[in-house]
């Protein structure tokens, strides 16, 4: 991530999703330390060496940048929208081809593969 979408990230989290600065703490590092838990998959205890604070400070401040990434998800997650049949997108036509020569799959609200 380079650093304007991780400003704007900041940003974002910062006025919808009401993620505050604290006395000791600011906004992009409480990103930061949430970033990299989520994205390295590592345990307090390794965050709080890099970052030097205490196991506490991280869980709480963990916890604050995911409430407001769930506040925000209106304006991160975007809906998707169904393809219709009369589609012109060149990868339309790879799912048809897929739907003759799979004819035991069934797509309704569940996906039933049967080989």
């Amino acid at each position: 991530m380079n650093r304007q979408a991780f400003t704007k990230l900041c940003q974002m989290l910062t006025h919808v999703g009401g993620l505050k600065c604290t006395q000791n703490m600011l906004v992009d590092e409480q990103v930061a330390m949430c970033l990299h838990i989520l994205t390295h998959h590592v345990k307090n205890r390794v965050v709080k060496f890099r970052f030097r604070r205490s196991e506490e400070t991280i869980s709480r401040h963990f916890k604050n940048v995911l409430n407001a990434l769930i506040r925000s998800q209106g304006q991160l997650l975007k809906k998707s929208e169904p393809v219709l049949e009369s589609s012109t997108d060149g990868r339309w036509k790879w799912f048809k081809v897929y739907k003759i020569i799979f004819p035991s799959l069934v797509v309704n609200n569940s996906v039933k593969i049967r080989i």
